[in-house]
């Protein structure tokens, strides 16, 4: 006598399928799928050889869509976007990153049909200006989150200038006046990203006068930007939560005589939400380390990439003091070594992430520290430093059943017999990076597969002997070759 089938009810399968990562080719399995498929689809990334026509019918097919990402998107973006916006759909997230240019007739029909619409992305367009800010805020007034990034760096941006110079090219950029019209208008402003655009203080004095609402700034390779500017957003914006400023210039722009005395070490204690703060590339010296400390802000991520002459005994302070941080990136500080690593982790209980690649003086005896004294720690970065060099030293690894990635690139003294130890006291992990560690062999690979059970993605651009294939005890394979 046969089985008899299980019916599961509806909400059991919307539960299932809302995890299922082709949820469009799952739908054309049956009916049911496609009626469930329709329900739960909220979010729409668009393929790159998608025609309009077929963009149409998808959105007549999903009718709840909230989010629509057009950054892959190789046809006419400005019929795309008219599409998506006399849809009829109530529309929360809009992305058309890397696209040649939005026009203003779209950016007017988006605002002329979508009210819900918040979120606004517009990272790496090739031709925004000043113009297009201003048709955005006029647009969309009620928009919360703007990302009109952009990440060019100055050696392109100068190879792009003189390139236009002396093909009588008009250039024309995002500048100061434009962000000064956009927050202006978008009072209830809560997320704003201008990184890569060479911008100075007066963009993030107008950001923090006019949008009080304002969360989350991040303005990184601006260019221009002072630490007195940072010290006025600290005391202006109470409900910063995360602020990202890279390359903080020393002077001070002075808006007025009494602001000329505001620094970041008198004017950190002002930012009571903040919980993220970058301010990588500045240069710290053990007073301003030392105020962030006295501070007694609620940080969780603290960012310090590419600060040369960071002070360890300020960064002790520091860390000491915020015990509960979670994330933690101390990229190319060149002067770290393993002993300051071992002097600073009894405040590494909390970490859940620790970036410490391009820290040329950290070897094997950083990573032991790192799984033996961080119980929370699930992932690290540790690219290109000294890992490896002792790999012929007896030392204890440990166990750390929480770390579940690993990014070791770059490390040209990486040898088999370390990954094999690495293996061993992480059997948690699940993705790996050992691109361009010229020592390692299939060997190594096959070991760490042995310990790591649950590991499925390996990366290596090493070329092995053999082209033999391995394969991974989740079934996922690495090639060799």
């Amino acid at each position: 006598m046969g089985k008899k089938a299980v019916v599961l009810p509806q909400e059991r399968w919307e539960l299932i399928l809302s995890r299922a990562d082709n949820l469009e080719a799952i739908s054309l399995v049956c009916k049911e799928f496609f009626c469930i498929s329709n329900n739960i689809l909220h979010s729409l990334k668009v393929k790159n050889n998608l025609s309009i026509q077929q963009l149409r019918q998808l959105l007549k097919r999903f009718s709840r869509l909230k989010r629509i990402d057009l950054s892959k998107f190789e046809g006419e973006i400005d019929r795309a976007v008219l599409e998506i916006a006399r849809s009829g759909l109530n529309v929360e997230a809009l992305d058309v990153s890397y696209q040649k240019r939005i026009t203003v007739e779209s950016l007017r029909e988006l605002g002329s049909n979508m009210n819900n619409l918040k979120t606004l992305v517009c990272r790496n367009i090739r031709y925004l200006e000043d113009s297009d800010l201003a048709a955005i805020a006029t647009s969309l007034p009620w928009l919360e989150e703007l990302d009109i990034s952009y990440s060019m760096d100055y050696d392109d941006f100068n190879h792009f200038e003189d390139f236009a110079h002396s093909n009588n090219m008009y250039l024309e950029l995002i500048t100061d006046a434009g962000i000064e019209v956009l927050a202006s208008k978008l009072k209830g402003l809560r997320r704003i990203n201008i990184s890569g655009n060479y911008l100075s203080d007066p963009s993030l004095l107008a950001l923090s006068s006019n949008c009080v609402f304002l969360r989350e700034i991040f303005a990184s390779s601006c260019g221009r930007i002072t630490q007195n500017c940072i010290a006025l957003l600290f005391r202006r914006c109470p409900n910063l939560v995360s602020l990202s400023a890279h390359n903080i210039e020393m002077g001070s722009f002075e808006p007025s005589p009494s602001a000329s005395s505001f620094t970041i070490e008198n004017s950190i204690a002002y930012a009571k939400a903040l919980s993220a703060l970058d301010i990588s590339g500045t240069v710290f010296s053990h007073s301003l380390l030392s105020s962030i400390a006295k501070a007694h802000i609620p940080l969780k991520e603290l960012t310090l990439r590419n600060c040369y002459d960071l002070s360890i005994s300020g960064l002790s302070l520091l860390l000491h003091a915020y015990q509960s941080l979670e994330i933690l990136d101390l990229e190319r500080v060149e002067s770290l070594t393993d002993k300051d690593i071992s002097d600073l982790s009894p405040y590494f209980h909390h970490l859940t992430y620790i970036n410490l690649s391009y820290c040329c003086r950290l070897s094997d005896s950083t990573f032991a520290i790192l799984t033996r004294n961080c119980p929370s720690l699930e992932r690290i970065d540790m690219e290109d430093t000294g890992l490896g060099a002792e790999d012929d030293l007896v030392m204890d690894y440990g166990k750390n059943h929480q770390i579940e990635y690993l990014n070791l690139q770059y490390n040209n003294e990486l040898r088999d017999g370390t990954l094999e130890k690495i293996g061993r006291s992480c059997p948690s992990l699940r993705t790996l990076n050992v691109s361009h560690c010229q020592h390692l062999t299939s060997k190594g690979i096959r070991e760490i597969f042995k310990s790591c059970k649950k590991i499925s993605q390996v990366w290596s651009l090493k070329r092995f002997g053999g082209g033999s294939e391995i394969e991974s005890p989740t079934g996922s394979r690495f090639k060799d070759d």
